[in-house]
């Protein structure tokens, strides 16, 4: 478990504590720890499931209920790349691949480098000018730490979005079309004739739809190994008109 997804938990913990009126000597006789060592353990980078799930069955809670309070104690905030990172992205945009894939898709350096078929020195080159940008940071021995997981939404806005936006959704589109019949794929081209509520009825729904999933996507990667997991790609597209009109 990631150093931001354990301290997220370990703050849903102390909430639960101080709601019980439980202290950190309490629930380490509970679980068969002193004070100072269940301290240690919740002030550590990282923490197994395992002992997590211990202290939920002493704080009479279950894990995805923990899971739920740590996401209420995280806030969504807003992801603006400076203009000057934007253009820098778009004219070595090798080296933005390098930051969603470490970032997003959480690969170690080594996949990354296999994914892109990059030779160790382009790739530690791009990684060194994305801790430039402080977007990541490169400690001794080439460790790489990434930031603390939030839950983050990217501004719709800037020179890169824009680039992003054409060239992923015709990217995703054109592997749908060109791959008919294959199971884990799904296009549906519907024209409905709505009244003006059930249009902004259906917007709510589709956008309600896209957090939750964004949610249970939190949850899982907290609860799952990285091999239990794939990435799935969406695109949702809502637009007046028919299909018939020019």
């Amino acid at each position: 478990m990631e150093h931001g997804q354990f301290q997220a938990l370990v703050r849903a913990v102390k909430t639960v504590l101080k709601s019980k009126g439980l202290t950190y000597a309490d629930l380490g006789e509970h679980i068969g720890m002193s004070e100072s060592g269940l301290k240690k353990l919740l002030s550590a980078e990282d923490g197994s499931f395992g002992r997590i799930e211990s202290i939920c069955r002493v704080l009479g809670i279950k894990l995805l209920d923990l899971i739920q309070i740590a996401e209420s104690d995280s806030p969504v905030r807003e992801f603006v790349l400076p203009l000057d990172v934007q253009e820098y992205f778009i004219a070595n945009f090798d080296c933005f691949r390098v930051f969603w894939m470490l970032m997003y898709d959480e690969l170690p350096p080594e996949k990354v480098q296999i994914a892109l078929a990059m030779k160790e020195g382009e790739f530690w080159r791009h990684v060194r000018q994305l801790d430039r940008f402080n977007l990541l940071k490169v400690g001794k021995g080439n460790r790489i730490t990434l930031p603390r997981r939030e839950h983050l939404v990217w501004a719709e806005k800037g020179p890169l979005i824009e680039l992003l936006r054409k060239k992923w959704s015709r990217h995703l589109l054109e592997k749908v079309l060109t791959q008919p019949g294959v199971d884990d794929h799904f296009l549906s081209l519907r024209v409905f004739r709505l009244t003006p509520g059930s249009r902004v009825e259906l917007l709510q729904d589709m956008r309600k739809l896209v957090r939750e999933y964004g949610h249970r996507s939190l949850r899982e990667r907290l609860v799952n190994s990285e091999d239990q997991l794939a990435s799935i790609q969406l695109m949702t597209v809502y637009a007046p008109g028919s299909f018939g009109q020019p």
